[in-house]
């Protein structure tokens, strides 16, 4: 029995054994639009026929995927049944927070683009979890996460002056005499020739550089840094010829690695359940 790491047993799998399965046909091909071909491309980055395990075949190889790898393509497969649960203490940029409301509101961003309300109000991923581990091994590269906690910083316009904006308040008078106001906001609140703000009016702020791409790729591999312990603990036993090891991956590699385990408070128990999910 060889030991083998968990990454290497996956990029074997997918990239040297499961693109030896031919398209099996028994009647004319399919007709297919070339956006069915575009969306294919998309989400895995390469060309995905008609191979059953989501890869390129390889027309010109000899033989058949060995079992080892079609078992471990049926493990990958199963990490899409399992349940989700994204703590709202999700944090993985602790260092955000000095910026309150503007932390909270790009957490909450990066969540809308981790997690969807599906079925019965049940949040699901909006990345197939199956996808993304096959993705990083198609392609070789997990996501890192690397980035910098950004600056609050006055918007600018083009020109790279800031933007001021104030609150104009209207009135008019309704056809039975009554009163009308009206409020709305404009953003000539900069005074170039003075370089300062006009009487009344305000600067907004925003997190620069966008902390949302940061948060979203440091939840991808949150989940795929728990999709390897549960392949790697499913697997174990289950081969003829390979015996899978636990990933030595830091669980926060965009920190030095500093950290044990940061599944708790994470992602919680997202691989644990079994077609269940919860939001606490």
């Amino acid at each position: 029995m060889k030991l083998i790491d968990i990454e290497k047993l996956l990029r074997w799998a997918y990239c040297e054994e499961l693109i030896k399965d031919k398209p099996q046909r028994t009647g004319p091909a399919p007709v297919k639009s070339a956006w069915a071909s575009v969306g294919s491309f998309a989400e895995l980055l390469t060309r995905v026929d008609d191979n059953r395990y989501g890869v390129l075949p390889d027309l010109d190889s000899e033989g058949e995927p060995h079992p080892d790898a079609v078992c471990v393509h049926h493990a990958v497969a199963r990490l899409d049944g399992r349940g989700i649960v994204l703590s709202r203490k999700w944090n993985p940029m602790p260092e955000l927070m000095k910026f309150e409301s503007y932390a909270d509101q790009a957490l909450d961003q990066a969540r809308s683009v981790l997690v969807r309300t599906g079925a019965n109000g049940v949040p699901v991923l909006r990345q197939s979890l199956s996808v993304l581990v096959r993705k990083v091994a198609v392609l070789g590269h997990a996501p890192d996460g690397a980035g910098e906690c950004p600056e609050l910083k006055a918007l600018t316009g083009a020109n790279g002056a800031p933007i001021g904006f104030r609150e104009v308040v209207e009135h008019s008078v309704g056809p039975f005499g009554e009163v009308r106001e009206f409020a709305y906001e404009v953003d000539d609140g900069w005074d170039a020739r003075r370089k300062g703000l006009k009487p009344g009016a305000y600067f907004k702020f925003q997190l620069s550089p966008d902390p949302i791409p940061v948060l979203v790729e440091r939840g991808e591999f949150a989940l795929y840094r728990m999709a390897l312990d549960e392949l790697a603990e499913n697997l174990r036993g289950k081969l003829s010829e390979f015996e899978p090891v636990a990933t030595r991956r830091s669980w926060r590699p965009w920190d030095g690695g500093m950290g044990a385990d940061w599944s708790g408070g994470v992602f919680g128990r997202i691989l644990k359940g079994v077609n269940s999910a919860e939001v606490t």
